[in-house]
Protein backbone atom coordinates (compact mmCIF):
# COMPACT_ATOMS: atom_id res chain seq x y z
CA UNK A 1 0.00 0.00 0.00
CA UNK A 2 3.08 2.40 0.87
CA UNK A 3 5.23 0.93 -2.20
CA UNK A 4 6.56 4.44 -3.66
CA UNK A 5 6.67 2.51 -6.85
CA UNK A 6 3.25 2.31 -7.10
CA UNK A 7 3.01 5.69 -6.57
CA UNK A 8 5.45 6.74 -9.40
CA UNK A 9 3.76 4.38 -11.89
CA UNK A 10 0.53 5.76 -10.97
CA UNK A 11 1.83 9.35 -11.25
CA UNK A 12 3.06 8.25 -14.46
CA UNK A 13 -0.52 6.48 -15.68
CA UNK A 14 -2.17 9.90 -14.94
CA UNK A 15 0.19 11.76 -17.13
CA UNK A 16 -0.15 9.50 -20.10
CA UNK A 17 -3.64 9.55 -19.99
CA UNK A 18 -3.42 13.61 -20.01
CA UNK A 19 -1.40 13.16 -22.93
CA UNK A 20 -3.49 11.49 -24.57
CA UNK A 21 -6.05 13.57 -24.21
CA UNK A 22 -3.83 16.72 -25.55
CA UNK A 23 -1.06 16.01 -27.11
CA UNK A 24 2.95 16.95 -26.38
CA UNK A 25 3.09 19.82 -28.47
CA UNK A 26 0.27 21.76 -27.05
CA UNK A 27 1.60 21.14 -23.70
CA UNK A 28 4.85 22.46 -24.55
CA UNK A 29 3.41 25.59 -25.88
CA UNK A 30 1.42 26.28 -22.86
CA UNK A 31 4.57 25.72 -20.56
CA UNK A 32 6.77 28.37 -22.71
CA UNK A 33 3.79 31.05 -22.87
CA UNK A 34 5.86 33.12 -20.41
CA UNK A 35 9.09 32.81 -22.53
CA UNK A 36 6.43 34.16 -25.54
CA UNK A 37 5.39 36.95 -23.16
CA UNK A 38 8.93 38.02 -22.55
CA UNK A 39 9.61 38.30 -26.29
CA UNK A 40 6.04 40.10 -26.99
CA UNK A 41 6.65 42.77 -24.58
CA UNK A 42 10.76 43.04 -25.24
CA UNK A 43 10.20 42.88 -29.05
CA UNK A 44 11.43 46.68 -29.78
CA UNK A 45 14.49 46.14 -27.72
CA UNK A 46 15.32 42.37 -29.32
CA UNK A 47 15.45 43.27 -32.30
CA UNK A 48 17.03 46.36 -32.18
CA UNK A 49 19.91 44.43 -30.67
CA UNK A 50 19.75 41.05 -32.91
CA UNK A 51 17.48 41.59 -36.26
CA UNK A 52 18.97 44.80 -38.32
CA UNK A 53 16.84 47.00 -41.32
CA UNK A 54 13.50 46.87 -42.10
CA UNK A 55 10.51 44.17 -41.77
CA UNK A 56 12.04 42.25 -45.09
CA UNK A 57 15.63 42.02 -43.62
CA UNK A 58 14.63 40.38 -40.33
CA UNK A 59 12.17 37.91 -42.10
CA UNK A 60 14.90 36.73 -44.00
CA UNK A 61 17.49 36.71 -41.39
CA UNK A 62 14.21 34.89 -39.10
CA UNK A 63 14.22 32.15 -42.26
CA UNK A 64 17.54 31.42 -42.53
CA UNK A 65 18.25 30.79 -39.03
CA UNK A 66 14.71 29.35 -39.07
CA UNK A 67 16.03 26.95 -41.97
CA UNK A 68 19.12 26.21 -39.20
CA UNK A 69 16.88 24.88 -36.91
CA UNK A 70 14.42 22.93 -38.80
CA UNK A 71 17.59 21.11 -40.77
CA UNK A 72 18.57 20.20 -36.64
CA UNK A 73 15.06 19.08 -35.43
CA UNK A 74 14.64 17.15 -38.52
CA UNK A 75 18.66 15.29 -38.66
CA UNK A 76 18.18 14.77 -34.45
CA UNK A 77 14.58 14.40 -34.21
CA UNK A 78 13.27 12.12 -36.47
CA UNK A 79 12.80 8.11 -35.59
CA UNK A 80 14.13 5.83 -38.11
CA UNK A 81 13.17 2.95 -35.96
CA UNK A 82 9.95 3.56 -37.08
CA UNK A 83 10.78 2.20 -40.66
CA UNK A 84 10.29 -1.11 -39.73
CA UNK A 85 9.89 -2.84 -43.12
CA UNK A 86 13.41 -1.36 -44.28
CA UNK A 87 12.02 -0.96 -47.85
CA UNK A 88 9.66 1.91 -47.38
CA UNK A 89 10.95 4.58 -49.59
CA UNK A 90 7.82 7.32 -48.49
CA UNK A 91 9.11 8.72 -45.37
CA UNK A 92 12.69 8.48 -46.53
CA UNK A 93 12.56 10.14 -49.70
CA UNK A 94 10.05 13.09 -47.84
CA UNK A 95 13.01 13.54 -45.33
CA UNK A 96 15.83 13.61 -48.37
CA UNK A 97 13.98 16.28 -50.00
CA UNK A 98 14.09 18.18 -47.08
CA UNK A 99 17.93 17.58 -46.87
CA UNK A 100 18.56 18.15 -50.59
CA UNK A 101 16.79 21.49 -50.37
CA UNK A 102 18.71 22.77 -47.07
CA UNK A 103 21.89 21.38 -49.10
CA UNK A 104 21.34 23.90 -51.86
CA UNK A 105 20.34 26.76 -49.63
CA UNK A 106 23.69 26.24 -47.80
CA UNK A 107 25.85 25.59 -50.45
CA UNK A 108 24.82 28.34 -52.15
CA UNK A 109 25.76 30.78 -48.93
CA UNK A 110 28.33 29.49 -47.07
CA UNK A 111 32.08 30.87 -48.26
CA UNK A 112 35.01 28.54 -48.84
CA UNK A 113 36.18 26.95 -45.47
CA UNK A 114 39.72 27.34 -46.01
CA UNK A 115 39.81 30.76 -45.46
CA UNK A 116 39.15 30.20 -41.86
CA UNK A 117 42.68 28.51 -41.61
CA UNK A 118 46.50 28.66 -42.60
CA UNK A 119 46.58 25.79 -45.38
CA UNK A 120 48.75 25.53 -48.29
CA UNK A 121 47.29 26.87 -51.34
CA UNK A 122 47.73 23.43 -52.86
CA UNK A 123 45.67 22.03 -50.20
CA UNK A 124 42.72 24.65 -50.39
CA UNK A 125 40.42 23.32 -52.93
CA UNK A 126 40.68 20.14 -51.60
CA UNK A 127 39.71 21.56 -48.15
CA UNK A 128 36.89 23.17 -49.47
CA UNK A 129 35.28 19.92 -51.09
CA UNK A 130 36.05 17.53 -48.10
CA UNK A 131 34.23 19.57 -45.87
CA UNK A 132 31.07 19.55 -47.16
CA UNK A 133 31.70 15.99 -48.13
CA UNK A 134 32.28 14.92 -44.59
CA UNK A 135 28.95 16.95 -43.83
CA UNK A 136 27.20 14.96 -46.66
CA UNK A 137 28.59 11.81 -44.52
CA UNK A 138 27.26 13.11 -41.40
CA UNK A 139 23.92 13.61 -42.75
CA UNK A 140 23.13 10.43 -44.28
CA UNK A 141 24.60 8.53 -40.74
CA UNK A 142 21.65 10.65 -39.08
CA UNK A 143 19.36 8.53 -40.86
CA UNK A 144 20.76 4.90 -39.17
CA UNK A 145 18.89 2.23 -39.11
CA UNK A 146 18.25 0.93 -43.01
CA UNK A 147 20.85 1.13 -45.19
CA UNK A 148 18.21 2.61 -47.95
CA UNK A 149 18.10 5.69 -45.74
CA UNK A 150 21.39 6.05 -45.24
CA UNK A 151 22.17 6.51 -48.87
CA UNK A 152 19.22 8.07 -49.79
CA UNK A 153 19.75 10.89 -47.39
CA UNK A 154 23.44 11.14 -48.24
CA UNK A 155 23.07 10.81 -51.54
CA UNK A 156 20.74 14.24 -51.27
CA UNK A 157 23.13 15.96 -49.25
CA UNK A 158 26.05 15.71 -51.47
CA UNK A 159 23.51 16.65 -54.56
CA UNK A 160 22.77 19.26 -52.95
CA UNK A 161 25.87 20.76 -51.69
CA UNK A 162 27.24 20.18 -55.14
CA UNK A 163 24.26 21.97 -56.96
CA UNK A 164 24.59 24.83 -54.51
CA UNK A 165 28.32 25.82 -55.21
CA UNK A 166 27.78 25.29 -59.42
CA UNK A 167 24.79 27.54 -58.97
CA UNK A 168 26.58 29.75 -56.68
CA UNK A 169 29.53 29.53 -59.03
CA UNK A 170 27.58 30.83 -62.29
CA UNK A 171 26.07 33.63 -60.50
CA UNK A 172 22.27 32.40 -60.10
CA UNK A 173 20.08 33.27 -58.10
CA UNK A 174 19.58 31.78 -54.64
CA UNK A 175 16.91 29.99 -52.76
CA UNK A 176 14.88 32.99 -51.36
CA UNK A 177 15.14 32.08 -47.48
CA UNK A 178 11.59 33.14 -46.87
CA UNK A 179 10.08 30.78 -49.72
CA UNK A 180 12.23 28.05 -49.23
CA UNK A 181 11.06 28.38 -45.65
CA UNK A 182 7.28 28.09 -46.49
CA UNK A 183 8.29 25.16 -48.70
CA UNK A 184 9.63 23.38 -46.32
CA UNK A 185 6.72 23.90 -43.55
CA UNK A 186 4.53 22.52 -46.07
CA UNK A 187 6.65 19.05 -47.04
CA UNK A 188 7.27 18.69 -42.98
CA UNK A 189 3.43 19.13 -42.37
CA UNK A 190 2.19 16.70 -44.81
CA UNK A 191 4.89 14.78 -43.21
CA UNK A 192 3.04 14.93 -39.69
CA UNK A 193 0.21 13.33 -41.25
CA UNK A 194 2.11 10.67 -43.05
CA UNK A 195 3.96 8.75 -40.63
CA UNK A 196 3.59 10.71 -37.16
CA UNK A 197 5.37 8.42 -34.86
CA UNK A 198 8.29 8.95 -37.53
CA UNK A 199 8.58 12.88 -36.00
CA UNK A 200 7.23 11.84 -32.41
CA UNK A 201 3.93 13.39 -33.56
CA UNK A 202 0.97 12.53 -31.44
CA UNK A 203 0.40 9.12 -29.51
CA UNK A 204 1.29 6.38 -30.81
CA UNK A 205 0.53 7.66 -34.21
CA UNK A 206 -3.38 8.74 -33.27
CA UNK A 207 -4.26 12.35 -34.09
CA UNK A 208 -6.67 13.82 -31.72
CA UNK A 209 -8.98 16.76 -32.14
CA UNK A 210 -6.16 18.98 -31.27
CA UNK A 211 -3.43 17.73 -33.35
CA UNK A 212 -6.21 17.74 -36.64
CA UNK A 213 -7.40 21.71 -35.81
CA UNK A 214 -3.58 22.54 -35.49
CA UNK A 215 -2.91 20.76 -38.88
CA UNK A 216 -5.90 22.18 -41.02
CA UNK A 217 -5.18 25.69 -39.16
CA UNK A 218 -1.20 25.12 -40.42
CA UNK A 219 -1.85 24.01 -43.82
CA UNK A 220 -4.54 26.87 -44.67
CA UNK A 221 -1.89 29.42 -43.39
CA UNK A 222 1.03 27.90 -45.65
CA UNK A 223 -1.30 27.65 -48.40
CA UNK A 224 -3.16 31.02 -48.19
CA UNK A 225 0.52 32.82 -48.25
CA UNK A 226 2.11 31.00 -50.84
CA UNK A 227 -1.39 31.62 -53.13
CA UNK A 228 -1.28 35.04 -52.51
CA UNK A 229 2.24 35.23 -53.44
CA UNK A 230 2.21 34.00 -56.63
CA UNK A 231 -1.50 34.57 -57.69
CA UNK A 232 -1.86 38.07 -59.24
CA UNK A 233 -5.63 39.96 -58.62
CA UNK A 234 -7.41 40.40 -61.60
CA UNK A 235 -11.23 41.20 -61.07
CA UNK A 236 -11.86 38.82 -64.04
CA UNK A 237 -14.74 36.90 -62.03
CA UNK A 238 -18.83 38.18 -61.83
CA UNK A 239 -19.98 38.65 -58.25
CA UNK A 240 -22.77 35.74 -59.28
CA UNK A 241 -20.23 33.35 -60.91
CA UNK A 242 -17.67 34.33 -57.61
CA UNK A 243 -20.52 33.67 -55.33
CA UNK A 244 -21.40 30.42 -56.46
CA UNK A 245 -17.69 28.98 -56.93
CA UNK A 246 -16.43 29.72 -53.26
CA UNK A 247 -19.84 28.08 -52.02
CA UNK A 248 -18.98 25.11 -53.92
CA UNK A 249 -15.38 25.19 -52.75
CA UNK A 250 -16.45 25.89 -48.81
CA UNK A 251 -19.00 22.99 -49.72
CA UNK A 252 -15.72 20.50 -50.79
CA UNK A 253 -13.80 22.15 -48.55
CA UNK A 254 -15.74 20.97 -45.32
CA UNK A 255 -16.74 17.56 -46.82
CA UNK A 256 -12.58 16.53 -47.09
CA UNK A 257 -12.07 18.08 -42.89
CA UNK A 258 -14.71 15.46 -42.53
CA UNK A 259 -13.40 12.88 -44.22
CA UNK A 260 -9.84 13.65 -42.76
CA UNK A 261 -11.36 13.47 -39.39
CA UNK A 262 -12.79 10.36 -40.03
CA UNK A 263 -9.56 9.06 -41.96
CA UNK A 264 -6.79 10.64 -40.71
CA UNK A 265 -5.22 9.82 -44.06
CA UNK A 266 -2.76 11.90 -45.79
CA UNK A 267 -4.27 11.50 -49.18
CA UNK A 268 -7.11 13.59 -47.84
CA UNK A 269 -5.09 16.11 -46.23
CA UNK A 270 -3.23 16.65 -49.49
CA UNK A 271 -6.88 16.71 -50.79
CA UNK A 272 -7.81 19.50 -48.24
CA UNK A 273 -4.51 21.71 -49.68
CA UNK A 274 -5.94 21.57 -53.48
CA UNK A 275 -9.26 22.31 -52.04
CA UNK A 276 -7.79 25.48 -50.38
CA UNK A 277 -5.22 25.99 -52.87
CA UNK A 278 -8.98 26.52 -55.45
CA UNK A 279 -10.54 28.52 -52.76
CA UNK A 280 -7.39 31.22 -52.09
CA UNK A 281 -7.01 31.69 -56.58
CA UNK A 282 -10.86 32.19 -56.60
CA UNK A 283 -10.63 34.81 -53.67
CA UNK A 284 -7.52 36.64 -54.90
CA UNK A 285 -8.39 36.91 -58.40
CA UNK A 286 -11.69 38.05 -57.62
CA UNK A 287 -9.96 40.80 -56.25
CA UNK A 288 -9.32 44.26 -58.26
CA UNK A 289 -5.84 44.82 -59.57
CA UNK A 290 -5.01 48.22 -56.97
CA UNK A 291 -5.88 45.23 -54.34
CA UNK A 292 -2.19 43.85 -55.30
CA UNK A 293 -0.47 45.45 -52.00
CA UNK A 294 -2.52 44.35 -49.97
CA UNK A 295 -2.63 40.75 -51.04
CA UNK A 296 1.24 40.86 -50.62
CA UNK A 297 0.96 42.27 -47.22
CA UNK A 298 -1.50 39.20 -46.59
CA UNK A 299 1.11 37.17 -47.73
CA UNK A 300 3.49 38.49 -45.61
CA UNK A 301 1.09 38.03 -42.62
CA UNK A 302 0.12 34.52 -43.48
CA UNK A 303 3.42 33.37 -43.72
CA UNK A 304 4.40 34.72 -40.18
CA UNK A 305 1.35 32.98 -38.61
CA UNK A 306 2.83 29.46 -40.92
CA UNK A 307 6.00 30.10 -39.08
CA UNK A 308 3.94 30.68 -35.47
CA UNK A 309 2.32 27.51 -35.89
CA UNK A 310 4.65 25.12 -37.75
CA UNK A 311 6.52 25.70 -34.24
CA UNK A 312 3.52 24.87 -32.37
CA UNK A 313 3.39 22.01 -34.00
CA UNK A 314 6.97 20.52 -33.97
CA UNK A 315 7.43 21.87 -30.30
CA UNK A 316 9.92 24.43 -31.54
CA UNK A 317 9.72 27.66 -29.52
CA UNK A 318 12.31 29.44 -30.80
CA UNK A 319 10.39 29.29 -34.34
CA UNK A 320 7.57 30.68 -32.92
CA UNK A 321 9.42 33.29 -30.66
CA UNK A 322 10.88 34.75 -34.15
CA UNK A 323 6.78 34.83 -35.41
CA UNK A 324 6.31 37.13 -32.06
CA UNK A 325 9.02 39.52 -33.13
CA UNK A 326 7.64 40.13 -36.92
CA UNK A 327 4.12 40.20 -35.73
CA UNK A 328 5.65 43.27 -33.45
CA UNK A 329 7.85 44.47 -36.13
CA UNK A 330 5.15 44.63 -38.50
CA UNK A 331 3.86 48.12 -38.86
CA UNK A 332 0.39 46.85 -39.74
CA UNK A 333 -0.38 43.20 -38.98
CA UNK A 334 -3.51 41.55 -40.07
CA UNK A 335 -3.44 37.59 -40.02
CA UNK A 336 -7.47 37.04 -39.11
CA UNK A 337 -8.53 40.03 -42.14
CA UNK A 338 -6.18 37.39 -44.24
CA UNK A 339 -7.71 34.77 -43.82
CA UNK A 340 -11.04 35.99 -44.09
CA UNK A 341 -10.37 37.62 -47.28
CA UNK A 342 -9.91 34.04 -48.30
CA UNK A 343 -12.91 32.20 -46.82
Amino acid sequence: MFDQTLVVQSAVSSFNNIALRSPDFFWSALLCLPIFAVFWFFSTDISARFLKGGFDNKVKTISTWGMAFVAFWLLTHSNFSVLRDGVSFGISVLTAVCVFIFSVFAGQRLLPVSQFFKIKDKWRKKFDISVPALAAVLIGLCAWYTWQSVVTQFGAAAIGFALGYFMKKSDRQGLSPDFTMLFLFGILTFGLVMQPEFFRFGQLGNLTIIHILFLMAALFAIVGSVMQNMVKPRGWLKNSWYKKLMWLARAMAVLIFVLFVLTESAIIFLASAVIFSLQAFLAIRHRSPADAVAVKSASEDLWVLSLCLFGILTAMPVLVCGAILLMRAKPKMGALGAIKALL
